[in-house]
């Protein structure tokens, strides 16, 4: 396998297939004109993209944060009482 990778057939296989991927992407490319970009919609867009991932994050975290402390204390108080049975049963 590693003699096939170091192969010419193999390079010469892969920039033909990185060639046809450009001359698709430029194929499907769409030339039109007289259109204007409307900066102040995209960039509402994102602002309004990126809030809405911080509430949805915040409210994750909201969720997951008693759920983890309350297995944290149960791992630490059954450590804690492993230990003490064990230093009775010596």
């Amino acid at each position: 396998m590693k003699e096939f990778f170091k192969s010419r057939s193999f390079k010469t296989a892969l920039m033909s297939c990185v060639a046809v991927s450009m001359l698709l992407c430029m194929a499907f490319a769409e030339e039109t004109t007289g259109t204007t970009i409307d900066a102040g919609a995209i960039t509402t867009a994102f602002t309004s993209g990126f809030q809405s991932m911080v509430t949805n994050c915040i409210a994750m975290i909201s969720a997951m944060v008693p759920i983890a402390v309350t297995l944290g204390g149960l791992v630490f108080m059954v450590g804690k009482a492993m230990k003490w049975f064990k230093s009775i049963a010596k």
